[in-house]
């Protein structure tokens, strides 16, 4: 948080909260099922949907990246706290409620080694260039003009760029632009934040009755939710207007407005209050809209600094009637313990970037025999969704039954919290031998996801024709576990001989499929220099890279096979994540979460011993779903609460319905050089929403019908876009608190030289 300390120093890292003394209590409704939306309820989760002036500043954990690029500097010392940029990108993010937003006057200077006059600190806001700014070694105020089409009403996007010379010392040492103040101001001169409240929060009031939460709401800001009405609705509020000492009676507007289903608005009402220390409520009939989704909005306008404290703000609707509306966070659940597994040999088989619709039992027009016939052994798990889509987020929520926000899993070098057992971890504990066989470079650096391993294998870098040996992978004086991550068909699309050429050797273009080829093209907008042959071709290579990898599958099957274990192992075959080819204008993965990149096979062969299985789950399941599902299936002891994922045995063996929403995310880029380009995935029954939290924008997709996404409902729903969103901003702030009490993740490692090269050889890093 930025916020006015001062006239000089106007930088503050916590949320002010400005000492507002409240008389008596009024009345909340009566305590009764007739109290059918609490709004108090949706402020802790709305960040995306509650709008006031503020700066979002950095956070220490978690992805949400609101203040990318910065380290705080004296943070403790008002006189002497600003912040520096560790990136050559840093962001900030300015809420603007009214979207009035017309100048900006920072203070600026610049530390570590460099030359000044080549370097100039550019600002943009929303992606709209604004300014360059000189940078000298002392402390200049400088005042930048806010074009009014650039700024939105709600969250603004804030951008600091000061490119580096290739051959200019590594941080800290290089030089470095500093802020130590920040003031925008609006139209009519106020300044968006100043020695006020600078956020909608909540408030307990400790003289009235202990369930009640006060929502305290600075002017100007408002705090919206979707919702469906039910019968006989009403909108009951009760309000007072607070000034801070000294301050003028300004006159404060509060009000109530609604947006129906076919988006039009309608002013329930509104006061305009100049007194204080006076109660005010509203008791609005709703019953016009009764049974529509529609869009509820309390908002304060004005510009003194007055807090709007609503003591309580509430739709009523008749006894007994549920919200259908509600889609509840992904919360941890203990995993059950059936034990119907036993203690069988495991032999997990990860295939990188492996899309399930290039696989023969999932559709794939090509065979994929090993596969095939490992899904007919077994179960088919038809809609098996990853995490992320890509591998350092994706194997983190493998390994560990939580999302990878949860964990505050980011780039290349994050760690896991330290009080989150692996699953290597939780089956040492219960006798079994470990075994990490990886032809993936990444676990040289992930030291984490070793955890728990007793063994550890890892051939040369792009050595993918090497295997695990047998006594690898068994052994009889005790049950192994062995997790083997296989490259293909990850790019580069390189197989060896006979996979080489048995699908593209038609093309005689110029294209060479290299991961840093595929990458650069993602990042361009225009793939009008591709032809059709290209695009064709490119997609053949990856396909003779997945006959490779189905041919690995075989070898191992077949190592099972003739040591006569292949029958009494539990085997899982599934990818980290997907490919894309250009279904939504890209290649290869990471960067966004269209089912091309997480739709991953999942399959699983289950021991001799385990009958009355489903042999194929059409309904959608999560790959965070695997350690629970072994938690429950060997009766594992399990000390830390429970997981987000669910046990996968239900659904298998007792056809259980899973009712659970799926999620994922991304950070969109591997390393943390570069700015994370974040994006997230709610899907819920028919809806799955794509949300980008850096530009707002959303997509809407009804994947029963449009199950390849192609058709984005969200400009023809916008309702049940927000209501969406507003689910989805909900388990945002779920993961964000779920492990609170577990140890907070360490600093993330950087790179070195070989991984780096390595990484960047497989498109990772650019």
């Amino acid at each position: 948080m930025i916020q006015r300390a001062s006239r000089r120093t106007c930088i503050a890292f916590y949320f002010a909260c400005l000492p507002l003394a409240l008389t008596g209590c009024s009345d909340r409704p009566p305590k009764s099922d007739r109290v059918w939306l609490d709004l108090a309820e949706e402020v802790w989760h709305q960040g995306g949907n509650v709008t006031t002036d503020l700066i979002s500043a950095p956070r220490k954990v978690g992805l949400d990246n609101l203040g990318y690029g910065w380290t705080q500097v004296h943070p403790d010392n008002p006189a002497r706290a600003n912040l520096e940029m560790n990136q050559q990108i840093a962001r900030l993010f300015l809420f603007s409620a009214d979207g009035d937003a017309e100048a900006l006057e920072i203070e600026i200077s610049a530390v570590g080694k460099g030359r000044l006059k080549q370097v100039p600190l550019t600002l943009l806001l929303n992606g709209e260039p604004l300014t360059g700014l000189p940078l000298t070694r002392k402390w200049r105020r400088h005042r930048v003009e806010i074009p009014s089409d650039i700024v939105r009403l709600g969250r603004n996007l804030l951008e600091f760029r000061f490119p580096q010379p290739t051959k200019s010392p590594r941080w800290p040492r290089r030089l470095r632009p500093r802020v130590r103040s920040l003031e925008v101001f609006t139209a009519n001169g106020r300044r968006l934040w100043s020695e006020r409240p600078a956020s909608i929060y909540l408030v307990s009031d400790p003289g009235c009755s202990p369930d009640r939460s006060e929502i305290r709401m600075p002017s100007p800001g408002w705090l919206e939710v979707v919702t469906d009405l039910p019968e006989r609705a009403r909108l009951r509020a009760s309000f007072r207007v607070q000034h801070p000492p000294g301050a003028g009676n300004e006159p404060v507007l509060v009000y109530g407005r609604l947006l129906d289903q076919r988006l039009e608005e309608h002013h329930l009402a509104q006061e305009r209050v100049t007194d204080s220390d006076k109660d005010h409520d509203f008791d609005i009939d709703l019953r016009a809209w009764q049974g529509q989704s529609v869009r509820l909005r309390l908002g304060v306008g004005g510009s003194g600094n007055a807090v709007v404290s609503w003591h309580w703000a509430v739709v009523e609707g008749p006894a007994g009637t549920d919200r259908r509306d509600d889609i509840e966070p992904i919360r941890r659940v203990q995993a059950p313990a059936s034990g119907r597994l036993g203690r069988p040999d495991i032999l997990v088989i990860l295939l990188d970037a492996a899309r399930a619709d290039a696989f023969s039992p999932f559709g794939g027009a090509r065979p994929t025999p090993a596969i095939e016939q490992l899904a007919a052994d077994g179960t088919r798990f038809e809609s098996a969704l990853a995490s992320s889509s890509w591998t350092g987020q994706s194997v983190s929520s493998i390994l560990t039954g939580f999302f990878p926000d949860t964990l505050g899993v980011g780039p290349w070098g994050s760690h896991l919290p330290s009080g989150i057992e692996t699953l290597a971890e939780l089956l040492t504990r219960v006798g079994y031998r470990t075994v990490l066989w990886t032809q993936h470079p990444f676990y040289k650096q992930q030291a984490d996801l070793k955890r728990g391993f007793q063994e550890i294998y890892r051939p040369a870098f792009q050595d993918y024709t090497t295997l695990p040996s047998s006594s690898q992978l068994m052994t009889d004086q005790e049950p192994t576990f062995a997790f083997v991550h296989l490259m293909p068909p990850h790019a580069p699309y390189t197989p060896p001989a006979p996979y080489r050429g048995s699908y593209g050797s038609w093309y005689t273009g110029p294209v060479e499929p290299k991961a840093t080829l595929l990458n650069r093209l993602s990042n361009r907008r225009d793939l009008g220099g591709l032809t059709e042959d290209d695009r064709r071709y490119i997609r053949d290579r990856y396909d003779e890279n997945v006959a490779f990898a189905d041919a690995q599958v075989g070898t191992l099957l077949s190592m099972l096979d003739s040591a006569g274990r292949y029958d009494s192992t539990l085997v899982i075959l599934l990818s980290d994540h997907g490919e894309a080819f250009l279904e939504h204008g890209r290649y290869l993965h990471t960067r966004t979460l269209h089912r091309e990149m997480l739709h991953v096979p999942l399959v699983v062969k289950w021991p001799v011993t385990v009958a009355d299985f489903e042999a194929k789950v059409a309904e959608s399941v999560s790959l965070v779903d695997l350690v629970p599902t072994l938690v429950d299936g060997l009766a594992i002891p399990e000390k830390q609460g429970g997981y987000q994922g669910r046990s996968l045995l239900p659904v298998v063996f007792d056809s259980t319905s899973r009712q659970e929403p799926l999620w994922a995310t991304t950070r969109g880029v591997a390393s943390y050089q570069q700015p994370p380009r974040p994006q997230h995935m709610l899907q819920a029954g028919p809806w799955k929403l794509l949300f980008d939290p850096l530009t707002g924008d959303s997509q809407l997709y009804q994947i029963e019908r449009d199950p390849a996404e192609t058709q984005d409902l969200a400009g023809e729903l916008p309702l049940r876009t927000l209501l969406l969103r507003q689910a989805l901003q909900r388990q945002v702030v779920s993961n964000r608190d779920l492990l609170q009490e577990a140890s907070v993740p360490g600093p993330i490692e950087a790179l070195d030289t070989e991984l780096q090269d390595q990484l960047e050889a497989l498109g990772y890093v650019n």
